[in-house]
C-alpha cells in the first residue's frame, strides 16, 4: 500500500473465495480438525460461503532422496518426484482427476520440495482432509501486499567496494512483482520464474495470474518479468531489485549510481497476483492492484532451492529478498500455523546458508513486526531513515534482527530511496534524466526498501569473504552495526543499523577478529608451574599473562604478556581462548578458573619438564561501545594441551552464557 503517494505499506487480506454451490451455515469443525488446525472455526465460515482457499501440508515418508537434501550427494529430480506422487494421491482421493484442478475454481498451486499445496475446498472437502492420516496441517491462505542511492554511502559500501565486496559471483532472489528487464539500472536477471495463481472470484479473494499468458506457474525466458504497470504495486519489484542488485550502466547526475551489491546477479521471480475492489482497498491499494498469495511464495522458495547449485557461470544464491507481508501483527515468533509451510521452505533455504530476507512492515508498531517475518528462521529488517532514526512507518520488536536505510519524507522526498521504476509509472518526486530504455527513477519508502539493502549487503559480503556462511555473517552484521534506538512515543527497542564495511573487517579477520600471542618455553628440569591469566582491564582491552603459581612474573616466561587494543567507539563482547604448544602434538589439560570480579580468565597448568614454547589464541567479537547487548557475560573457553605424567585431554568450559 502507499501512506499518500510515497509510503508502500503490508497488509493481509483473508476472504472467503465464493464459488460453487453455497454450503449451509457454519458446520461445528471435528476433533480431526481441529488437532491439524489452529483456524478451524474460521475456516469453516468460509468454507460455508462456497469454498475456503486452504494450504494442506502433508507427511512425506523418509527416503534415500530426502535424506541427501542440502548434502553433495542432493538429488533433487528425485526428492521433487517423490513430492509429486504423494501429491497426486492426495489431491486425487479428495478431489477427483487433476487436470481441471489447475482452473479458477479450484486455484491449485503445488510446490515443488515443500510437502504442501493450496487449494480452494469445500467444508466436506476440508473435513476429509483433516481425516486423512498423510495430512499433518491445514491453515487458510495468507495474502500479502507490498511494503513499499543515498543509503549506499551511508551503510559503508564505499569502503566495501574497495576492499572486494561487490555481490560478484553471487545472486540476490527477489521474490516481488517481477523486474523490468531493460532498465538500465538492473543488470538482465540470470533466472527467472513466475508463481501468480488464477483462482476464485476477483473482488472477493480471487485472484488473476500475472505470469505470460495467464498461466500459474512458468521458469520461461521473460516470466520474471514487471507485471502490468496500470496495476497498483507492479512498480514494487523493479525498485526492490534496483537497490539490491543496481548497477547505472548510463550514469547521469541525479540518478543512483549503484545499488548495494552493485556486481551481484539478480534472480527475478515475479509472485504477484491482480486483486480488485475490496481486496486492494482494504490493504489500502488502488483498484485493480497485485497481492502475493502464501502458496505461490512456498513455491518461489522452492524454486531457488532447487535452483541454488545451477545458476549459469557457477554464481550462487547469496540471500533472497521478500519485501511484502501483513498487517497482522506478532511481539514474538510466528513459526507454527497459519504460515507453517512458509516456514519450512524458509528453514530448508537457512539450512543450506541462504537467508531470507523480509521486511517487518510499516504498521508503525513498537513491538510488532508482520508475518512471515515473524518467522524465527528469517531475517527481519526494520526502517531507518537517512540520518539515523527508526523511520516513522516502521514496525519494530525484539524479532528484528537488523535495521537498514528505508527512507523517511518527514522532511523532504529526497530523504526517501530513490531506485529504479518501470516504464509508464507515474512519479512526481522525482526530475532528473531518465535512462534511455527502461523506465525512470522515483522515490520511494518502507520497510520494502530497508530489506533489499541487507539482500545486496549480505551478497556483497559473500563476493569478499566467500566462505563466510550464514551465522557469522549476521553476527557481523549485528554485532558492528550502528545501535539505533526507537525514540517515538511508546518506543524502547535497540537494534543495529548495518555497517557493511565494519561487517567486511570482521569476517576478513576469521569471522570474529583474531589476535595471537606467542609465550616462552619452560625451561627448567623440575615442574615449572606455570598460571596463565587473561585480564580484561576494561571493556576495550585484553592482556595476557604468564606469571608463577602467586601471580608473581615468571621467569621461565620468556615472552610472558600481549596486549589488544579495541578500535576507538567499540569494546571487546566475547572471546573464545586456545591455549596450545608448538612442536607437540597430543594435546594437555588446562585447570580453568573465573574470576568475575576482576574480569579474569587464569589456568594453573603443571607441565613437568616443559622445553616447548606455548601460545595462546584469543578471538574476540567487537561491538560499538553504545550498543548495549551484555557483553560481558560471553566468554566460552577452550583449553588443551599436554600435562604432566602424559595425561592428556581437552576440556572446553563455557563461563557465562552464549553469544548474543
Amino acid at each position: 500500500m502507499k501512506i499518500g503517494t510515497t509510503l508502500l505499506g503490508v497488509y493481509l487480506v483473508v476472504s472467503p473465495i465464493l464459488l460453487g454451490p453455497s454450503e449451509s451455515l457454519a458446520q461445528e469443525p471435528s476433533m480431526a480438525l481441529q488437532a491439524k488446525t489452529a483456524d478451524a472455526v474460521s475456516i469453516l465460515s468460509k468454507a460455508a460461503q462456497g469454498r475456503a482457499r486452504i494450504i494442506v501440508q502433508y507427511r512425506i515418508p523418509a527416503s534415500p532422496a530426502r535424506a541427501t537434501i542440502g548434502t553433495a550427494e542432493e538429488n533433487l529430480e528425485a526428492v521433487i518426484a517423490e513430492n509429486q506422487t504423494i501429491q497426486d494421491s492426495i489431491l486425487s482421493a479428495h478431489f477427483g482427476a487433476l487436470p481441471p484442478l489447475t482452473t479458477a475454481d479450484r486455484g491449485l498451486t503445488r510446490m515443488s520440495i515443500t510437502p504442501a499445496f493450496a487449494i480452494n475446498a469445500s467444508a466436506s472437502e476440508i473435513e476429509a482432509l483433516a481425516n486423512d492420516n498423510r495430512v499433518v496441517a491445514i491453515e487458510l491462505e495468507q495474502v500479502y501486499s507490498p511494503r513499499l542511492i543515498q543509503s549506499v554511502p551511508l551503510i559503508g559500501m564505499t569502503a566495501a567496494y574497495a576492499n572486494g565486496a561487490t555481490g560478484n559471483g553471487w545472486a540476490v532472489a527477489v521474490l516481488d512483482s517481477g523486474v523490468e528487464p531493460n532498465h538500465k539500472f538492473i543488470t538482465n536477471p540470470i533466472s527467472e520464474a513466475c508463481y501468480s495463481t488464477t483462482q476464485g472470484t476477483l473482488g472477493s479473494g480471487g485472484s488473476l495470474s500475472t505470469c505470460p499468458s495467464g498461466a500459474n506457474m512458468s521458469t520461461a525466458a521473460g516470466s520474471g518479468t514487471n507485471c502490468n504497470i496500470s496495476l497498483d504495486g507492479c512498480e514494487h519489484g523493479t525498485h526492490v531489485a534496483g537497490i539490491a542488485v543496481g548497477s547505472n550502466t548510463q550514469f547521469q547526475s541525479g540518478q543512483p549510481p549503484y545499488g548495494i551489491a552493485r556486481s551481484a546477479g539478480l534472480i527475478a521471480i515475479n509472485v504477484a497476483s491482480q486483486h480488485t475492489d475490496a481486496d486492494c482497498t482494504s490493504n489500502q491499494k488502488r483498484s485493480p492492484c497485485v497481492l502475493a498469495r502464501q502458496a505461490d511464495v512456498g513455491a518461489a522458495l522452492d524454486r531457488v532451492f532447487s535452483i541454488r547449485n545451477t545458476l549459469p557461470g557457477g554464481v550462487q544464491v547469496a540471500s533472497v529478498n521478500y519485501s511484502y507481508g501483513s498487517k497482522q501483527l506478532y511481539s514474538g515468533n510466528c513459526d507454527g500455523i497459519p504460515i507453517s509451510a512458509i516456514t519450512v521452505a524458509i528453514d530448508r533455504l537457512r539450512s543450506v546458508g541462504i537467508p531470507t530476507i523480509i521486511a517487518a512492515g510499516n504498521a508503525q508498531s513498537r513491538t510488532q513486526i508482520g508475518q512471515p517475518a515473524c518467522i524465527s528462521s528469517a531475517i527481519a529488517v526494520g526502517s531507518t531513515s537517512k540520518t539515523d532514526s527508526i523511520a516513522w512507518y516502521s514496525n519494530m520488536s525484539t524479532q528484528v534482527a537488523v535495521l537498514a536505510p528505508g527512507g523517511d519524507d518527514s522532511s523532504t522526498a529526497s530523504g526517501m530511496i530513490l531506485s529504479s521504476v518501470p516504464a509508464g509509472y507515474g512519479c512526481s518526486n522525482y526530475t532528473g534524466p531518465a535512462p534511455s530504455t527502461g523506465g525512470s527513477y522515483c522515490y520511494l519508502q518502507g520497510t520494502s526498501m530497508a530489506a533489499p539493502t541487507v539482500a545486496g549487503a549480505w551478497a556483497a559480503l559473500r563476493s569478499a569473504v566467500p566462505n563466510a556462511n550464514f551465522e557469522p555473517i549476521l553476527a557481523a552484521l549485528i554485532f558492528t552495526g550502528q545501535p539505533i534506538t526507537d525514540t517515538r512515543s511508546g518506543g524502547s527497542i535497540t537494534k543495529p543499523r548495518i555497517q557493511v564495511d565494519i561487517a567486511l573487517r570482521a569476517l576478513q579477520l576469521g569471522g570474529l577478529i583474531t589476535q595471537t600471542w606467542d609465550f616462552g618455553s619452560g625451561n627448567s628440569s623440575t615442574d615449572a608451574k606455570y598460571y596463565w591469566q587473561l585480564v580484561r582491564s576494561d571493556d576495550s582491552a585484553l592482556n595476557l599473562k604468564c606469571l608463577s603459581r602467586y601471580g608473581q612474573p615468571n621467569p621461565d616466561c620468556t615472552g610472558n604478556a600481549g596486549a589488544f587494543k579495541a578500535p576507538e567507539g567499540y569494546k571487546i563482547c566475547a572471546s573464545t581462548i586456545y591455549m596450545q604448544s608448538t612442536g607437540i602434538p597430543e594435546p594437555s589439560t588446562f585447570i580453568g578458573a573465573l574470576q568475575d570480579q576482576t574480569r579474569q580468565h587464569a589456568w594453573y597448568a603443571d607441565f613437568g619438564n616443559w622445553a616447548q614454547p606455548l601460545s595462546a589464541r584469543v578471538r574476540f567479537v567487537l561491538v560499538r561501545t553504545t550498543f548495549d547487548i551484555g557483553c560481558m557475560k560471553d566468554f566460552p573457553v577452550f583449553m588443551c594441551g599436554v600435562g604432566a605424567n602424559n595425561r592428556q585431554g581437552c576440556t572446553e568450559v563455557q563461563l557465562g552464557g552464549v553469544l548474543r
